[in-house]
């Protein structure tokens, strides 16, 4: 349920990296990584309709949420 974009490409290890912290953030603070975060969206956690905040560094590309009210937000996702 989350999605991030990056400006290059990133190693299968590096995926292994993202998948096993649960975040993007840690990834893109590794010196051995040469492609940098756009951005990370988490889709829901920490979002207040209708926006879906931007949780890179960047904290610019925040999404806006379509077809959809309040309450379809769900909260009780895994953390």
């Amino acid at each position: 349920d989350e999605i991030s974009i990056w400006d290059g490409v990133i190693s299968s290890s590096q995926v292994g990296i993202i998948y096993n912290s649960g975040s993007p953030i840690e990834l893109n603070e590794s010196p051995v990584n040469s492609s940098y975060l756009v951005g990370w969206w988490r889709n829901g956690d920490g979002a207040t309709f209708p926006t879906i905040p931007d949780e890179s560094a960047n904290y610019s590309n925040a999404g806006t949420m379509t077809n959809m009210i309040a309450g379809d937000i769900n909260t009780d996702t895994p953390g």
